[in-house]
């Protein structure tokens, strides 16, 4: 599983590559963080922490029932 996450004002990766991106690998998902640039983490390090934690549990859960 991968998670790719994208500012929703990113000049360098646009949404259509991310959207790609994540189509192309076999468990990869894309999270947009509203009003953020390219450095997500740095700008809005709270809602990225929260996007990976819920993306970690999601897969933690499909262990579990797998």
């Amino acid at each position: 599983p991968t998670l790719i996450v994208r500012g929703e004002h990113d000049a360098f990766s646009s949404q259509a590559w991310c959207e790609r991106a994540a189509d192309l690998l076999p468990r990869g998902s894309l999270a947009v963080v509203e009003g953020a640039a390219h450095a997500a983490q740095y700008s809005h390090p709270t809602r990225v922490a929260g996007l990976v934690r819920s993306f970690l549990e999601e897969v933690e859960d499909g262990l579990h029932e797998g």
